[in-house]
């Protein structure tokens, strides 16, 4: 993949800037590319979540009592989510040497 855009996503960025910029492009499109730049140039604001759960539960019963749809929900968050995780893990690894 790096091949085709190159190591620094340049491209990528100046695609979704004039897709940000162009006044013609429907407005959907518009916000989800200006959110794709917040989310490079600024970092995503990160999500805290109490569940009230300690881990003590996530480690016991607690996945028992989830339905097959909470746990099918969570699965698709964590796989959303995952890449961000192993960049956010990368970069601070990155930052310690």
């Amino acid at each position: 993949m790096r091949e085709l855009v190159g190591d620094d996503g340049h491209e990528i960025a100046e695609f979704m800037f004039s897709v940000m910029s162009d006044e013609r492009a429907r407005n959907a499109d518009r916000i989800d590319a200006a959110k794709w730049l917040a989310d490079r140039g600024f970092r995503r604001a990160a999500i805290i979540v109490d569940a009230g759960v300690t881990p003590e539960q996530l480690l016991g019963d607690y996945f028992k009592k989830l339905s097959l749809e909470d746990l099918e929900t969570m699965l698709v968050i964590l796989e959303r989510y995952s890449s961000d995780v192993a960049e956010l893990g990368e970069s601070r690894a990155l930052g310690a040497g």
